[in-house]
């Protein structure tokens, strides 16, 4: 069992090289995802002002897109937070 951060406290625990490399690798999901997440979405976003410029009736289609975007980054931060929580239990 490994024991919880304790950042808030201030006292920082000693890891093994192990240990940060478990927390190093739960963190790369939210790392990638948000990284490539962003740039889809930024693509989206311009996408869709552009379909809002040209067709104001379809703007919900623009941001039904953006949420779509949006939903992978939400789901890289849940999968590094399941891999955070599991490894501090």
């Amino acid at each position: 069992m490994y024991k919880r951060q304790g950042l808030l406290s201030g006292t920082l625990p000693d890891l093994t090289i192990a240990q940060g490399m478990q927390y190093f690798v739960a963190c790369l999901p939210m790392a990638l995802g948000g990284l490539f997440s962003a740039i889809a979405q930024g693509r989206v976003a311009a996408a869709s002002i552009n379909l809002l410029a040209k067709k104001p009736d379809d703007w919900s289609k623009g941001m039904v897109l953006c949420i779509t975007v949006e939903f992978y980054a939400i789901l890289s931060l849940l999968a590094s937070m399941l891999m955070l929580i599991n490894i501090s239990a």
